[in-house]
């Protein structure tokens, strides 16, 4: 593995590490949801139950006993789908910025011409994030997948309890439909956040004189799909078509594309602002702070 290489693929991984932490954050706030859930659930079986531990409910009971579940059921779906179009906004945002910084200066610390980045305006990021994939942003499919979760823990609610399942099945199973939701949550943080990566580092591509060709870099694991196994060592000039990450691939997917550029090593940078070559930041930071980089 080339240095130019290794440092494109820390990027990635630098991306996912921040994605990670919103992950167990919203995985806390699921955890929160079911508890909350579960709560009432327990108060109804409290409620309505024989002396022999079983559920005796009646149609008009259940009707009203839902009537209260719902509510708690909508406030939880708005209280998470909140949390996470503000999470993901946030993550896109950092991630676009991220990439396209971080890739510009390890291309503009290796080769002599630099690269002709831009100081990136929120509207143009705000354009680079919000997307829409097959008609839907990722807004929309965060509220999408919180209205199916709801609609899902609503039904097994009542078939349970119309059904006198213990208390200890159906809270199993309200774990398994909120588990099932917060996987989808989970997944589109991962894909979302790979394609804003990809996004971020193609366009440093495009606008750099010095990168003529992208080559496909699979991880070659047990784990890596046989499109991107195909794909893996396959060079692309920047301006022919080449397969989108994760557009064109697979969900989740953990490929990227490595510049190639002859003679990269480690040399003096280009300021775009001043057009001088002057002596390389010793680190990403200095480099941001000395073009006014937030």
């Amino acid at each position: 593995m080339t240095r130019l290489e290794r440092e494109i693929l820390n990027i990635k991984r630098d991306t996912e590490k921040i994605a990670e932490k919103d992950i167990k954050r919203l995985a806390r706030e699921y955890k929160k949801s079911l508890a909350d859930i579960r709560a009432i659930v327990l108060q109804v079986y409290t409620k309505y139950s024989d002396d022999d531990g079983e559920l005796n409910i009646s149609n008009a009971q259940l009707i009203n006993e839902m009537n209260r579940l719902d509510k708690v059921l909508e406030r939880e779906a708005r209280r998470i789908g909140l949390l996470e179009v503000g999470l993901v906004t946030a993550l896109l945002t950092t991630t676009y910025k991220h990439s396209y910084y971080k890739t510009a200066y390890t291309l503009d610390k290796g080769i002599e011409l630099g690269v002709n980045y831009r100081v990136l305006r929120p509207e143009f990021i705000e354009r680079a994030i919000n997307v829409p994939i097959e008609g839907y942003m990722y807004s929309d499919r965060i509220w999408l997948n919180k209205e199916v979760m709801m609609q899902r823990l609503r039904r097994d609610l009542i078939n349970h309890m119309q059904s006198g399942t213990s208390v200890e099945k159906l809270s199993r199973k309200l774990s398994k439909d909120l588990g099932s939701d917060y996987y989808n949550s989970y997944r589109l943080i991962r894909n979302e956040t790979a394609r804003v990566q990809s996004e971020a580092q193609e366009q440093i591509y495009q606008d750099s004189d010095s990168v003529q060709s992208l080559l496909f870099d699979a991880t070659l694991d047990d784990r890596t799909t046989e499109l991107c196994q195909g794909l893996h060592g396959t060079v692309y000039r920047k301006d022919e078509p080449h397969p989108k990450i994760p557009d064109d691939t697979h969900i989740q997917c953990r490929s990227a594309y490595i510049p190639i550029v002859e003679g990269w090593n480690p040399t003096k940078k280009r300021d775009n602002l001043s057009k001088q070559n002057i002596d390389y930041p010793s680190n990403f930071e200095d480099w941001k702070r000395s073009n006014s980089i937030e």
